[in-house]
């Protein structure tokens, strides 16, 4: 989230860690990867951190596939 001068808020991608995200759904859409694979991938193609530094988990995957944000989907 970005603050504007107005004082609205605008959403923007973050672009360090938008790949990261890409790289996720991109390996789960081929449709033969788990949540835990697809961490175990991520770690051994060098997207082992989250944005928090913390080491990327099936639970980790699992939140991002299911948040309707990421899928460009917000309430208000």
């Amino acid at each position: 989230n970005v603050t504007l001068p107005s004082g609205l808020k605008n959403i923007e991608i973050d672009p360090e860690q938008s790949p990261f995200v890409v790289k996720i759904f991109g390996l789960y859409a081929q449709g033969n990867n788990s949540f835990q694979t697809v961490a175990l991938k991520m770690r051994e193609q060098n997207f082992a951190k989250t944005s928090r530094g913390k080491s990327i988990t099936a639970r980790t995957v699992e939140l991002i596939l299911k948040n309707p944000f990421y899928m460009g989907m917000m309430s208000i």
